[in-house]
């Protein structure tokens, strides 16, 4: 620009020079052009100017761009992923530390691994959680080289409705039928508070359970059952005989098996009893005698004694009611 301005002064040097020796030309002319070039090299150095400064400004611009551009990137280098703050390289190199995987105050699973140090989000851990469990530690935390870290996790809810196997347990167990043991040893039982049917396995045939309620099963303990005989009933022709004479019979139901001749009282002819004793073998279609005997009742009578027409003894007397033999 001054440049211009010089070369101006000269241009305008030599039209004075050439007017003083041309008469021919005007001096007012003359310096109208000399206006004219010089407000027309202003122009040019103004639009010059502000090209120049348009430039300047456009590469501050630029700078800046690539200034934020570069900053940029280097946040996103050395964040702590989800701690969201700055961490510089040095606390996102990965160093050793020790971690527990907890579930209810018990351990699962545990061991060294290498994670990013610096404020990290416990999802660094992720990686490393056991199979059907899913992590309930949340947050940040500050990874130390060596340091142990305890994560509480939870199990996956895999929607099996089933119940889980229960664990069996051995006891010592009596059938008793009364007093008598009828069957006992050792048996395997589902370990807790049991109902008594979970027995009904181990009751011997032909018996059946007396006791209900539940039971605590547990191992090596001791328990008594209290068991009765299952009533099955046979048909059998039974005769009730006084001595030769049959005074009553037909067939009549009565428990199947060995049985006591108790069973037949229902059966007796009224103002009998049962003479025989003892056990029997009943069974569909069998034949049975049982021997019974009248019943007596003593009936008072007044008797008299005589020889002749002349009474020798005489009075009140007990006597079997009924006929009886003299």
């Amino acid at each position: 620009m001054y440049r211009k301005k010089l070369m101006q002064a000269c241009l305008a040097g030599a039209l004075v020079a050439t007017i003083g020796t041309s008469a021919n030309v005007p001096v007012v002319k003359a310096a109208a052009e000399i206006q004219t070039v010089s407000e027309t090299d202003d122009a040019e150095d103004v639009e010059e100017s502000e090209e120049v400064e348009d430039t300047e400004e456009e590469e501050a611009v630029e700078e800046t761009s690539e200034d934020e551009e570069v900053e940029t990137e280097e946040v996103e280098t050395y964040s702590a992923g989800d701690a969201g703050e700055e961490n510089s390289p040095e606390e996102n190199k990965s160093v050793i530390v020790k971690y527990q995987f907890v579930c209810d105050g018990k351990f699962v699973a545990g061991g060294d691994c290498f994670v990013p140090s610096g404020i990290q989000n416990y999802s660094v851990f992720e990686e490393y959680l056991p199979e059907g469990y899913t992590r309930v530690t949340g947050g940040d935390t500050t990874i130390t080289e060596g340091e142990t870290y305890v994560i509480s996790v939870e199990k996956i809810d895999s929607g099996d409705t089933e119940e889980p196997e229960k664990t069996e347990v051995t006891m010592n167990i009596q059938f008793k039928a009364g007093d008598e043991v009828v069957a006992g040893g050792d048996y395997t039982v589902p370990e807790g508070v049991q109902n008594y049917s979970v027995l009904e396995q181990y009751v011997p045939e032909g018996y059946q359970m007396t006791t209900t309620g539940d039971f605590m099963a547990e191992e090596g303990g001791k328990l008594v059952v209290s068991i009765e005989k299952i009533s099955t009933e046979v048909t059998m022709n039974i005769q009730f005989k006084a001595g030769d004479e049959v005074v009553a019979g037909g067939d009549y139901t009565v428990p199947e098996g060995v049985q006591n001749y108790s069973v037949l009282e229902k059966y007796v002819p009224e103002g009998y009893q049962m003479t025989t004793t003892g056990d029997f073998m009943a069974e569909e279609g069998g034949k049975l005698e049982v021997s019974i005997e009248k019943i007596s009742t003593e009936v008072t009578m007044n008797i008299q004694f005589k020889d002749g027409d002349e009474v020798v003894a005489g009075g009140d007397y007990t006597v079997p009611e009924g006929v009886q033999n003299y």
